[in-house]
């Protein structure tokens, strides 16, 4: 009878635990068949996206905004949770937005057509991010795996997965993904001593991303690039530093061979040392004409920060008061009127 009464009562408890989990759930069967995500709160009462189930149809052009579906269901904030898009096959454009607050390690790990990712933040959440104002190698900067892109995807080796390795172990990402966006909106800060500062991208955050040919960076509050964030993104053809970026670190672009053209919309800005340094295919910066470095947008530059290690002569405009020989070493120039 005891025995009897124990395997009625384990029956009991599965069914509410099986109640209590569907209680909890975002999506029911018509709502999931809408959006394909899966919802739930985790035992703080937070919203988590743990899952995407493919329904036909209902991917527009393959693409996923998370953001929208948040939106229609009233959640203003979530996580993303360990392995939610695992072995995808059907999103080939992901949009994350600043609804979302954390991403687990992993999220979107094997994923197979994923050809680009938009993200509020580089890592696990903002706040593990760079700190504002870096100054000091170890203050405040990225040093961990959680931090970096790295952190996205799985370490599991898979047929259409390429490794990759910043110095964190590796990972593999999909071999399909050639474009990443930043989009570091006013919800997305830093807060220093209870004062909120802006977004930056950390240290490494992206170095050696060899996958990559097209980065773009936006959002009303980004502010820093950090220390040698993109060295090594030899894939890399162009770029954009929007107009809120006041300080890039040192390094930052550094090694990216295949960079041609930058554009800088800040009109007070910091290069620190050896940012473009090794840009051996650099053309021009922040202007129209080739072999041309306008320098008018620039406050400070640093030494060696237009070094290209490039046999050419560039043409510099508005040079002011900066040491150019400093500023590009053994890269030579002539200077012309601004």
């Amino acid at each position: 009878m005891k025995k009897l009464f124990n395997i009625l009562l384990a029956v009991m408890l599965t069914i509410v635990c099986a109640f209590s989990l569907t209680a909890c759930a975002v999506d029911d069967d018509d709502t999931t068949n809408k959006t394909g995500l899966i919802i739930s709160k985790n035992n703080k009462g937070e919203f988590v996206v743990r899952d995407f189930v493919y329904v036909d149809n209902y991917l527009d052009n393959g693409t996923l905004d998370i953001g929208a579906i948040l939106e229609e269901k009233g959640i203003s904030s979530a996580k993303i949770s360990a392995g939610a898009f695992d072995g995808d096959d059907k999103i080939k454009t992901l949009i994350v937005s600043d609804k979302i607050v954390e991403i687990e390690q992993g999220a979107f790990r094997n994923m197979k057509s994923l050809e680009t990712l938009e993200i509020p933040f580089v890592g696990k959440n903002a706040k593990a991010d760079a700190k504002y104002d870096q100054t000091l190698e170890t203050e405040g900067k990225a040093t961990d795996k959680a931090r970096t892109f790295s952190h996205f995807f799985g370490t599991t080796e898979y047929e259409k997965g390429r490794k990759m390795n910043n110095g964190f172990g590796d990972v593999y990402v999909p071999y399909t993904l050639k474009n990443v966006i930043v989009n570091a909106t006013s919800n997305v800060d830093y807060t220093v001593a209870g004062k909120k500062e802006g977004y930056a991208i950390g240290y490494e955050a992206f170095k050696d991303a060899r996958i990559l040919q097209s980065i773009t960076l936006k959002g009303n509050n980004l502010k820093e690039i950090g220390k040698d964030a993109f060295s090594g993104c030899t894939e890399l053809k162009s770029l954009t530093l929007p107009s809120t970026i006041v300080t890039v670190y040192d390094n930052a672009f550094s090694g990216c061979t295949k960079l041609t053209d930058v554009t800088v919309l800040g009109t007070n800005v910091t290069l620190k040392n050896n940012v473009f340094s090794g840009c051996t295919a650099m053309n021009k910066i922040n202007s129209g004409v080739n072999l041309t470095i306008d320098l008018a947008n620039f406050v400070k530059i640093g030494e060696g920060a237009f070094d290209f290690d490039r046999q050419v002569e560039f043409n510099v405009r508005n040079s002011g008061t900066f040491d150019l020989d400093n500023i590009f070493g053994t890269t030579t120039y002539k200077t012309i009127l601004g």
